[in-house]
């Protein structure tokens, strides 16, 4: 049943960030990669540590990248970040997900060669990670209703 329902809920999950017309619809899918579990509370609670980090992130590399507009600097915060990365998870889930996201998009911005110029790319980040934890979010609800419809069908 949690495989029908993860089936069901990915390929929705990428139709809706096409619909909403973004350009890497596979961060949705990641996302949902990412928070989802065969057990409703640990996916919930990776999908609010998830949530709030990609939210930390970005919002630590926004004022970083507006602070240090510089490519060096740039760089510097990208390898600070990889660097955190782990020992931030063993902390909090939410702080190594802010790690991985600021290194994202400090390299965004790197690329881009501004933050004005990622901010597109970076607000398209968390609409998709928003889309993908909703959709877990389904995927959880319809493996409950599919559990729930198989208890109430009677052995043979």
């Amino acid at each position: 049943v949690f495989a029908i329902a993860v089936a069901i809920a990915v390929p929705l999950a990428f139709l809706t960030s096409l619909t909403l017309g973004l350009h890497r619809p596979y961060w949705a899918l990641i996302a949902i990669v990412l928070v989802l579990r065969a057990d409703a509370l640990s996916s919930r609670q990776l999908m609010v540590q998830t949530l709030s980090g990609t939210l930390l992130g970005v919002a630590a590399a926004l004022v970083y990248g507006y602070m240090l507009p510089f490519h060096a600097a740039l760089l510097i915060g990208m390898a600070v970040a990889a660097l955190i990365r782990w020992p931030a998870q063993q902390l909090h889930g939410a702080l190594g997900t802010a790690a991985l996201t600021a290194f994202i998009m400090l390299l965004l911005e790197l690329v881009a060669g501004s933050v004005g110029g990622a901010a597109h790319d970076i607000i398209e980040r968390l609409i998709d990670v928003v889309v993908g934890c909703a959709f877990a979010m389904v995927a959880l609800v319809l493996d409950r209703l599919g559990q729930a419809l198989l208890r109430r069908v009677p052995p043979r």
